[in-house]
């Protein structure tokens, strides 16, 4: 299965980084858009890159923020919670959203190499996209997106906004109040139990599927 994860992280940082205010070249074609979006990468123009997304996708992906900072803002409460009892110690928590120039930087590159009409009018893009990691390597992977005709212009679509496992927050939030009521001998096992259990709700959603 092809993976949209790299377009679909640069989109997630801009979203978290600027505002909704968008004036890019109108993309007549497909081929247009996948230019346009790699032009307004190497650029660091944002308001371009994600004019090129559709509306609808942009809103999910807005949706999915709300709900990533709600479940940092309880990751957070949870951190301190483990420092008030056991003292000090070395973050638990993933680092937020870097610099979003520094995100859609890692977009080299990107080749349009199929386009197969998709069901409503939409085309799916099969893309060769060149990716900077670490150290400055590129690496080049094949991803398959789908686009579609908006306001006159082709628009990127995603087709499964990232999801932030809705259930997650509860789960620290609740983890939050039994370190408080001094159910965990030390950091270590409170931090593997919070591990446990949201993996535990990864799982449960995979199989539900």
């Amino acid at each position: 299965m092809h993976r949209t994860f790299v377009w679909t992280a640069a989109i997630l940082v801009l979203m978290w980084t600027t505002g909704l205010a968008y004036s890019a070249p109108l993309a007549k074609t497909p081929d247009d858009l996948i230019r346009n979006l790699i032009d307004a990468a190497q650029q660091g123009n944002t308001d371009d890159f994600l004019a090129g997304l559709t509306s609808s996708s942009r809103k999910a992906v807005a949706d999915s923020f709300l709900r990533q900072r709600e479940l940092d803002a309880a990751q957070q409460a949870f951190q301190q919670a483990l420092d008030e009892r056991f003292g000090k110690g070395a973050p638990t928590l993933p680092s937020s959203p870097g610099d979003l120039k520094s995100a859609i930087s890692r977009l080299a590159g990107a080749e349009l190499v199929e386009k197969v009409p998709a069901p409503g009018g939409g085309m799916k893009l099969r893309v060769k996209t060149s990716v900077k990691g670490t150290g400055g390597a590129v690496a080049t992977r094949d991803e398959t997106l789908l686009a579609r005709q908006e306001g006159g212009a082709w628009k990127l679509v995603l087709v499964s906004p990232p999801e932030k496992q809705p259930g997650s927050k509860s789960i620290v939030e609740d983890f939050t109040k039994k370190l408080k009521a001094g159910e965990f001998k030390d950091r270590m096992a409170a931090m593997i139990a919070l591990d446990n259990a949201l993996r535990g709700t990864t799982a449960k959603k995979a199989v539900a599927k």
